[in-house]
């Protein structure tokens, strides 16, 4: 698909998204395994695109960029400074009580 097709379905919003990759990107994505390659439009980054090896470091690494998800844990912080967390021994009682 050429980038004027695709441009043309999202003004008549007959696609919810259209991507057109560069003939090259495959290049690009190989970029990504030396290192985060950075993505700009009109001269200015808007994305950066990072090369990941392991399921687990995909989760982690859409969890560590997910604003709610880091908005939960900033306030779950706050609480802990705040009223100095629940005591280790406490906590196994209540996860032993609850089985």
């Amino acid at each position: 698909m050429t980038r004027e097709v695709a441009e043309n379905l999202i003004v008549e919003k007959k696609r919810n998204l259209a991507l057109v990759f560069p003939p090259d990107f495959s290049k690009v994505l190989e970029q990504c395994q030396a290192g985060p390659v950075i993505v700009t439009k009109n001269g200015r980054p808007v994305a950066v695109l990072v090369s990941v090896l392991e399921d687990d470091e995909l989760e982690r690494f859409v969890l560590a960029h997910t604003p709610g998800f880091r908005h939960l844990l900033d306030d779950a912080e706050q609480r802990i400074q705040k009223t100095g967390g629940v005591k280790h021994q406490d906590f196994w009682r209540v996860v032993d009580g609850a089985t």
